[in-house]
């Protein structure tokens, strides 16, 4: 991911091996791209990997800076959602495809989950590579917590971004819901936040109204014209 937060798509790998050869494409691809996280899946056999993923990262040279993060997903959140949660970072084009590569195995196989994608996921023959592609989402928290705004210096909280009105991270595209605890929010916020959905609702059932208001002058309007248009071609 750039300073843009768009994710370039470098390489992959798409195959069966056994554990070991896993571990030595992992630093291999680390090194040369000269990563500085290497993420993996928080599920029980994952968890085993990542001990000796560290294992091995620490008997080699040149990759002391590099982290061994493991992944976990927000409460309830299914496969299917997880990757429909990328479509806003493909609709503004911050997810890149190298097309050098589009005879790539992974790249390839990669481009054609995406171009077969259903939300029922009985569809779907294969997703692991979009799977994988999608887990980028949740890593690390420490730059998912906030976003620098046009014009800011700072980065903003998820507090903040409520208070502004989002509902969706502009970075990962999931629901702001998704990074809150509601037992844990500021009661001031909780009220603030509920007085403005009031506020807001009270609004748009006034539109309503106003717009059905509208409709029946609209309607009681066009009935005047159709009958003074049928007056006026009798007494022609």
């Amino acid at each position: 991911m750039d300073n843009e937060q768009i994710w370039w798509i470098l390489d992959g790998f798409i195959g069966r091996v056994s554990p070991t050869d896993f571990m030595h494409r992992l630093l291999a691809l680390a090194r040369q791209y000269e990563a500085s996280i290497i993420a993996v899946e928080s599920i029980l056999f994952q968890r085993l990997l990542i001990d000796n993923l560290e294992n091995l990262r620490n008997e080699q040279e040149g990759l002391e800076h590099l982290q061994i993060y493991p992944i976990t997903y927000p409460r309830k959140m299914t496969k299917a959602e997880r990757i429909q949660a990328l479509a806003p970072r493909f609709e503004r084009g911050a997810i890149r495809l190298p097309r050098h590569l589009e005879r790539h195995d992974a790249i390839a196989e990669l481009t054609h989950e995406i171009q077969q994608f259903t939300f029922d996921m009985r569809m779907l023959q294969y997703d692991d590579a979009l799977d994988a592609l999608a887990m980028a989402q949740f890593i690390p928290p420490a730059t998912a917590v906030g976003f620098i705004p046009a014009g800011s210096g700072e980065k903003w909280t998820i507090e903040q971004m409520l208070l502004a009105g989002m509902k969706y991270h502009p970075q990962t595209g999931l629901p702001l819901s998704e990074y809150i605890d509601p037992d844990k929010l500021d009661p001031s916020l909780l009220r603030e936040l509920r007085s403005r959905y009031y506020d807001r609702l009270e609004a748009l059932q006034r539109q309503r109204k106003d717009r059905k208001l509208e409709n029946k002058i609209n309607r009681l309007g066009s009935c005047i014209t159709r009958k003074n248009f049928d007056i006026i071609k009798a007494t022609q």
